[in-house]
């Protein structure tokens, strides 16, 4: 993402899956269904899903750019563990 280009919805929804499915996979489901990444105004920020359904207009968080949800994401994908029964354990 460079800085100062406007996000498509796809752009925004994408981000906002591919992060939440890597925290899924890091933290498991429990986790990922109590916060929920809300895009306003250029930023994207973590919410309490509860606190956020309550009362969707009062988004308090720290305020996070595209290209830090991608790090983010990144460093996500690094720690999700390996499945038992990946391909990559078998001998060739």
């Amino acid at each position: 993402m460079s800085k100062g280009k406007t996000l498509t919805h796809q752009e925004i929804k994408r981000l906002i899956t591919d992060y939440m499915q890597a925290y899924r996979m890091v933290y498991g489901p429990v986790m990922a269904d109590s916060r929920v990444l809300i895009y306003k105004k250029s930023w994207f920020v973590f919410c309490d899903k509860e606190l956020h359904e309550a009362n969707p207009k009062n988004i308090i968080g720290v305020p996070y750019s595209a290209k830090e949800i991608e790090e983010m994401t990144l460093m996500l994908g690094r720690k999700i563990p390996q499945r038992i029964d990946s391909d990559d354990d078998l001998p060739e």
